[in-house]
């Protein structure tokens, strides 16, 4: 199992979690140089996402969500990076941390 792993504060919580079952999964993509570095910190194998191909899960956070759970992600550094992860994610999952409405 290859994970996705996007940029972020929902994304650094995800990390430590992953950490703790590391042994379940085969390697990770990050989707910046700070969540990489994470991840590696953790002993967590980090691939090229063309090294990797199709990912079996994608997870990131979002930066706003309303009452329908439609989200909106920020405009930040890493944000062309974070779509191009989604597209070869067999499942993809974005947590807001915390309503906007």
């Amino acid at each position: 199992m290859v994970v996705g792993i996007g940029t972020g504060s929902t994304a650094n919580h995800f990390i430590d979690l992953l950490a703790g079952m590391k042994g379940k999964i085969d390697a990770t993509v990050a989707s910046s140089v700070a969540s990489a570095k994470r991840l590696q910190g953790h002993g967590i194998r980090v691939l090229d996402l063309n090294e990797a191909g199709q990912l079996s899960l994608y997870v990131d956070g979002a930066d706003e969500s309303n009452e329908h759970l439609h989200l909106v992600k920020g405009g930040g550094g890493a944000l062309t990076r974070e779509r191009s992860w989604r597209v070869p994610a067999r499942n993809s999952f974005a947590s807001p941390m915390t309503p906007s409405w």
